[in-house]
C-alpha cells in the first residue's frame, strides 16, 4: 500500500504543469551576497558611516574582490576597523597566538578575534 501511494505521488509530481518560462526567469536571478548587494547599490546604506568589518580573506564579491578594499574605497564610506578570526584578515598567519595589528594594505586597525 505505502510503496502504491509513494508511487502516485512520484507520478503527480511528474505530470504538474510547470508556467512557461518559470524555469528561465530563476536562471536569470543571480544570488547575491551583502557585499555585492552593497556594490550594486553604490554603498548608499552607509553613506557617512564609520565602518568595522569582520571578515578574513574568505571575504570576498562575486568577482573576487576582497570585502575589505570595497569598502576601504568606497565613497562617504569610512572603514574604520577590522575584527579578524583566526589567521589574521589576510589569511597568513599560523601562530599560537595573534593579537592586535595595523593591516599593511590600508592602515586600518586590527582587532585579533582568536
Amino acid at each position: 500500500m505505502m510503496k502504491s501511494l509513494f508511487a502516485l505521488a512520484m507520478l503527480l509530481l511528474l505530470v504538474v504543469p510547470v508556467p512557461a518560462g518559470a524555469a528561465d526567469a530563476d536562471a536569470r536571478q543571480a544570488v547575491l551576497t551583502g557585499v555585492d548587494v552593497l556594490v550594486r547599490d553604490d554603498f548608499r546604506p552607509l553613506q557617512g558611516r564609520r565602518i568595522g568589518l569582520i571578515t578574513n580573506h574568505t571575504g570576498l564579491d562575486r568577482r573576487g574582490r576582497s570585502t575589505i578594499r570595497l569598502l576601504h574605497a568606497a565613497p562617504g564610506v569610512e572603514l574604520v576597523a577590522l575584527f579578524s578570526p583566526e589567521h589574521g584578515p589576510r589569511g597568513q598567519l599560523d601562530e599560537a597566538t595573534i593579537g592586535d595589528s595595523i593591516d599593511p594594505a590600508t592602515g586600518i586597525p586590527v582587532v585579533s578575534l582568536y
